[in-house]
């Protein structure tokens, strides 16, 4: 098994989230430097005088599919359904209940509970009881103040327990010089390793690339009423990506809470590398931002013997 898939096994382990276990996985496997490319905008030229990279929610990557959670939406609503209903049922109700189903305990995982009632009632003589009638009708009232659109709104709920920030191992790659810098004309930012606290929500993890996603139908289930298991359903998809971007070969820093800033500080800049296609105007302001907060800077160059991206000389 893969440092990485070790990852992913942990996050899929039975037990709460410990993310102490995740910072030693980490601290034993991470590289010594991580990378970061960057467009030549004003907000990145802000978080670049200010020393922060920007975190982003999942919605907000340009995959559709990053950070996606996979689950079983019909199994996932009747389990809400199911734990609502239950909930409300006093100690009679539940009594009933079990008597009709012919069960000793309910089991929310065994389809709607009403379609549960329904067919232990058909067994038993196929009499609909007004008993049995009272309990169906309290699913159709639970079902009319929920949003139409549950899953999606239990999606997004999950979804927005968390934040990213991405980086790579390599300053050489071509396809993310093209990608990421606009055609080589912005910058990369090279990173030494992060001083993260966990206690804080913030994970650093390299993403798994697979060729299916990684279903969090449990953790989803579990994630209700009160958040347990939340967490590894957002980490579990956040590592967890097509192969086709395997090339990126990613680590990312997740924070597992809803922060009023958006700026990560826990990276410092070691210096910056300047893309090899950047204009006279850029190479000029970034050469002041850099004299200005004390950061090395570097010009990129294209190899003169093969489809590479090598450091050239130092500008600051």
């Amino acid at each position: 098994m893969s440092f990485r898939e070790s990852f992913l096994d942990e996050v899929c382990s039975e037990g709460d989230l410990d993310p102490f276990v995740y910072v030693k996985m980490s601290n034993e496997s991470m590289p010594e430097e991580f990378y970061r490319y960057r467009a030549f905008s004003d907000n990145n030229k802000d978080a670049l005088r200010n020393g922060y990279e920007w975190m982003s929610y999942p919605n907000e990557y340009n995959d559709p599919f990053d950070a996606r959670l996979f689950y079983d939406a019909d199994d996932v609503i009747n389990y809400v359904l199911n734990s609502l209903l239950v909930s409300r049922l006093d100690k009679d109700e539940l009594k009933i209940s079990r008597k009709i189903i012919g069960v000793k305990e309910i089991d929310l995982n065994a389809g709607r509970f009403d379609n549960q009632l329904l067919q232990g009632a058909r067994k038993k003589g196929g009499k609909l009881t007004s008993k049995v009638k009272g309990l169906v009708s309290k699913v159709d009232e639970i079902i009319k103040v929920l949003p139409k659109d549950l899953d999606s709104e239990l999606e997004k709920h999950v979804r927005e327990r968390s934040m990213i920030c991405s980086f790579t191992t390599t300053c050489d790659n071509e396809l993310m010089w093209a990608h990421y810098t606009y055609s080589h004309q912005g910058y990369c930012l090279e990173y030494g390793q992060p001083d993260i606290h966990p206690q804080k929500g913030g994970l650093l993890l390299p993403v798994v690339y697979r060729e299916k996603p990684l279903f969090v139908t449990g953790f989803m289930k579990d994630s209700f009423p009160d958040g347990k298991n939340a967490s590894k359903a957002v980490i579990g998809s956040a590592i967890v990506k097509s192969k086709r971007w395997e090339y990126e070969d990613e680590w990312r820093y997740c924070l597992l809470c809803n922060e009023e800033s958006r700026h990560l500080k826990a990276f410092k800049p070691k210096r910056l590398l300047l893309g090899c296609n950047a204009n006279e105007s850029t190479k000029k302001e970034l050469i002041e931002i850099c004299q200005q907060i004390g950061l090395p800077m570097y010009q990129m160059e294209r190899s003169p013997s093969s489809f590479a991206i090598v450091i050239g000389k130092q500008l600051v």
